[in-house]
């Protein structure tokens, strides 16, 4: 209620109140949505209750204090959007920040996590960080209006409740009376900080990142593991970003930093069927099942088939018929180092009986050729995502 009466107060533009009710409380939500609707119609502002259903939309894996900000934060930017405003004002004040940054330091957290709330992040901005709880009360009985506390603030079952309820209290009483205002000055501090380091990982990400089929993001691992640990592990958070991926805690970022620096053969499950993938010099962002395809005869005339990845054209001038299929555990020696693991059921190859005659590399070649013996006229036209056109023909007779 502090950001709507200071609105009232200061600002003289039109706004809109959205109230998002999670369908969490029950009768108490219920109340309190028509205590905001009868408090913007007491100040002539229009409102807007969206109810979403937290615990029927939750996603798998998801706790039920992550779905209910990412629908609330849904909900929020709808009404934004229909009702074309420019800006979303949200009402989490200083003590809001503290609890945030500490539960952060708890978990276990890089640079970002000491943010806390960001104050602005478009269309987002929060203008009452610099004010704590007990302030914007003392404000509101000032100017003669009242308010509601959120049943489930009392509920010490949730990390951040036990955090705002015993934690901090504990630490204002035998430690400092001032640590929610050099939390926020930590959290003030690491978001100019972590400006600089934005720049610099971004330069970082341009160096290591390789386009690679099938991932949505790739590194060379040649130049990975030149890094300082420090590095990798910013790396790394700012490519789980730029993903939208959900950020790992301090602990198992360090571990996959370790990983990234070893190199070898590995995968690391970062949530449900995200994952990072290394294997000979690559390391793989990659989401859902690695790519495969059915073996298939290549019949005289012309064709073209469609793989995961890549596309392969041929002309069949003989009359053998050698099959397209999946590298699988064919790989031989001349593979080895240019085809990583997790691709080699999507990778195409041309077999003629129990040889293998035809696998294209990232190189731009392909190696391998058919028996003098073999009686194939074979010309073929491969392209891969991102690349250009490889031709190779085989005619032997």
């Amino acid at each position: 209620m502090g950001l709507l009466v200071l609105l009232h107060r200061f600002w003289r533009g039109p706004v809109v109140v959205a109230h998002v009710e999670h369908g969490i409380r029950g009768g108490d939500s219920l109340e309190d949505a028509r205590f905001v609707q009868a408090m913007a119609l007491k100040l002539n502002y229009p409102s807007v209750v969206v109810s979403v259903d937290v615990p029927r939309q939750r996603r798998r894996g998801e706790s039920l204090e992550e779905a209910a900000r990412r629908l609330r934060y849904e909900a929020l930017e709808k009404v934004r959007q229909d009702w074309l405003a420019s800006w979303v004002l949200l009402a989490h004040q200083a003590d809001d920040q503290a609890e945030t940054v500490l539960f952060h330091l708890c978990r276990g957290t890089g640079l970002r996590g000491l943010i806390g709330i960001p104050s602005l992040r478009p269309p987002f901005a929060r203008p009452l960080m610099a004010f704590s709880g007990s302030e914007l009360r003392v404000f509101l009985e000032r100017e003669g209006f009242s308010w509601v506390e959120d049943g489930t603030n009392s509920d010490s079952r949730y990390a951040r409740n036990r955090i705002r309820n015993e934690v901090l209290p504990l630490m204002r009483r035998t430690l400092n009376a001032r640590v929610d205002e050099h939390l926020a000055a930590l959290a003030r501090e690491a978001a100019e900080l972590a400006v600089r380091m934005e720049e610099r990982s971004r330069a970082l990400l341009g160096e290591l990142r390789s386009p690679f089929p099938g991932a949505l993001r790739s590194w060379l691992w040649e130049k990975a593991k030149r890094l300082s640990p420090f590095e990798r592990c910013e790396a790394l958070r700012a490519e789980a970003l730029s993903l939208g991926w959900p950020s790992l805690d301090r602990g198992r970022t360090e571990s996959l930093a370790g990983l990234v620096g070893k190199g070898g053969r590995w995968t690391f499950q970062w949530k449900k069927d995200l994952q990072v993938l290394c294997g000979q010099r690559w390391i793989t962002w990659t989401s859902g099942r690695f790519p495969t395809f059915p073996t298939r005869k290549i019949p005289s005339g012309r064709g073209l088939y469609q793989g995961p990845f890549w596309t392969l054209s041929w002309e069949n001038a003989s009359g053998a018929f050698p099959l397209l299929s999946p590298l699988g555990d064919r790989a031989a020696e001349e593979t080895k180092g240019k085809i990583p693991w997790w691709l080699r059921e999507g990778w195409p190859t041309i077999v003629q009986g129990s040889t293998m005659i035809w696998c294209p590399f990232f190189g731009g070649e392909a190696e391998l050729a058919a028996e003098p013996s073999s009686g194939l006229a074979l010309r073929l036209q491969w392209s891969i995502e991102g690349r250009s056109r490889l031709r190779n023909e085989l005619q032997t007779f």
